[in-house]
C-alpha cells in the first residue's frame, strides 16, 4: 500500500508490466504509485482522486473489522485486480469501483472472471448529486448493473457506506398542438406521455453498510430486452425491494 511506504524503499515496480513504478505523495493527494513515462501499460490508468479515496477508505476499515481477514488493496490476479478484496465472514469478496470510463464489456468480462474464480463480487459506483435529480440518465454498464443486482445500483458516500438506487421509467410529456389543415380543419396532436428511453427516475433506498448489510448471492443467467447477464456470484444485500415501499423516494445521502 502506498500509504504505508517510503522512497527510501524503492525501486518500486509495477506487479503488471514490471516496469518501475513512482510513488506519489503529498498534502492534498492521496498516496498511489504511477508508471514512469511513456505509458504503455493498463494497470492503474484512468484513476481519479475520489477513487483513490473510496479504496483507502473501505480498506482502512476493513483492517479493522473483527470478521473480514486477508484483506489486500489491489490483488494482482492477471485477469482481473480487484480495487479490494477479503475474506467476509469467510467469503472471498472483491469490490471493484466504477468510477472511471470503463466499458461495459470490460464490466462483464471481470464479472464472469470472479465468477470461475469463485469470489463474490460487488460493484460500486460514486454517487452524483444528479441522482437527487426526478430524471437521471444512467451509463450503459450503470443500466447493466441495475439488473445484474436485482434492481439495484450502489453508489459509495464514505467508508464502508453504500446508497442503493432503483430506476424506475421515466414519462416525458408532449405537448399538445393545433394548427389549420386543409380548408380550414382544425387539427391537433401531442397531449400525452411517452416513456422516454434515455432518462430514468432515481429513488433511492436506506444507506447501506458492506460490513454489516452485504453478503453472497449467487446470480443465475438471465437475458431481457437488449441486456444479458451471466451466471454470476454477488455481493449484495438482502432487503426488501425498497422502490416497492410506501413513502419510498430519492433524496440526498446522508
Amino acid at each position: 500500500m502506498a500509504s504505508s511506504q517510503d522512497r527510501t524503499n524503492g525501486p518500486f515496480h509495477c506487479p503488471a508490466c514490471k516496469n518501475e513504478a513512482v510513488l506519489r505523495k503529498g498534502k492534498l493527494r492521496i498516496p498511489h504509485f504511477s508508471h514512469k513515462p511513456p505509458v504503455t501499460c493498463s494497470y492503474g490508468l484512468g484513476e481519479t482522486e475520489v477513487h483513490r479515496r473510496c479504496k483507502t477508505e473501505i480498506y482502512d476499515t476493513f483492517l479493522h473489522a473483527p470478521h473480514v481477514e486477508k484483506v489486500k488493496l489491489e490483488r494482482y490476479l492477471k485477469e482481473v485486480r480487484p480495487d479490494i478484496s477479503a475474506y467476509i465472514n469467510g467469503v472471498p469478496v472483491a469490490i471493484e469501483v466504477q468510477i472511471s470510463n470503463l466499458s461495459l464489456d470490460d464490466v462483464i468480462r471481470r464479472t464472469r472472471e470472479y465468477t470461475r474464480r469463485g469470489i463474490h463480487l460487488l460493484w460500486l459506483a460514486e454517487w452524483t448529486s444528479a441522482l437527487d435529480d426526478e430524471r437521471y440518465s444512467p451509463r450503459p454498464w450503470e443500466r447493466w448493473i441495475h439488473a445484474a443486482y436485482f434492481g439495484r445500483v450502489y453508489y459509495w458516500v464514505g467508508g464502508t457506506l453504500v446508497v442503493p438506487y432503483h430506476f424506475e421509467p421515466f414519462h416525458l410529456r408532449v405537448k399538445e398542438s393545433e394548427w389549420n389543415g386543409r380548408g380550414g380543419k382544425k387539427l391537433s396532436a401531442g397531449g400525452y406521455s411517452r416513456r422516454s428511453m434515455r432518462y430514468k427516475t432515481p429513488v433511492r433506498g436506506s444507506t447501506l453498510d458492506i460490513l454489516r448489510d452485504f453478503g453472497p448471492k449467487e446470480r443465475e443467467y438471465w437475458q431481457g430486452r437488449n441486456i444479458e447477464i451471466p451466471r454470476a456470484k454477488l455481493f449484495c444485500d438482502f432487503g426488501v425491494p425498497f422502490w416497492k415501499l410506501p413513502n419510498s423516494g430519492s433524496q440526498n445521502p446522508a
